[in-house]
């Protein structure tokens, strides 16, 4: 008797386990990223203030592309800088000669979908961060034209 009810009890707690496990995460809202679909970018310090990038995957929309949040982080508070095509992620410091990112940047980040790619990146300027937005053109066929490449603007952070 004893261990039918060993044996039962055992069972519901398995049960349970599973249940728990399989739960529904669908009620967060995309401003609770979680440790699995967010990626923070290398970030640097400096005297007066701590800028990066943070990258919030959202997960593909109807037509099945993959859209991710870039999001500016200054002392620790975030703001939304564009949702862009693609899952995007950190760009290496070993890498930014060839994306054409300034070697001063304290960090960059980006994405590749679909022959574009919208990329970022932040350098500081007495203390203050400064956002450079760019695009990657990608020639097509025969145009082989010398504008093609990256391309950066600083954004206006007003």
């Amino acid at each position: 008797m004893k261990q039918q009810i060993k044996f039962r009890l055992g069972f519901l707690l398995l049960a349970g386990f599973f249940l728990f496990s399989c739960k529904n995460n669908s009620e967060k809202t995309p401003a609770e990223p979680t440790n699995a679909d967010t990626t923070s970018v290398a970030a640097t310090t400096d005297s007066v203030r701590n800028a990066n990038f943070v990258i919030v995957k959202k997960g593909e929309d109807a037509q099945s592309v993959p859209h991710s949040d870039i999001m500016l982080s200054v002392n620790g508070k975030q703001s939304l800088l564009k949702t862009i095509a693609g899952e995007a992620s950190q760009i290496p410091t070993t890498e930014y000669e060839r994306y054409q990112i300034p070697t001063n940047a304290v960090d960059a980040c980006g994405a590749y979908y679909a022959g574009g790619g919208d990329y970022f990146y932040v350098i500081m300027n007495n203390g203050t961060p400064e956002v450079y937005a760019g695009w990657e053109e990608e020639p097509q066929g025969d145009d082989q034209k010398p504008d093609t490449g990256y391309h950066w603007k600083k954004m206006d952070m007003k």
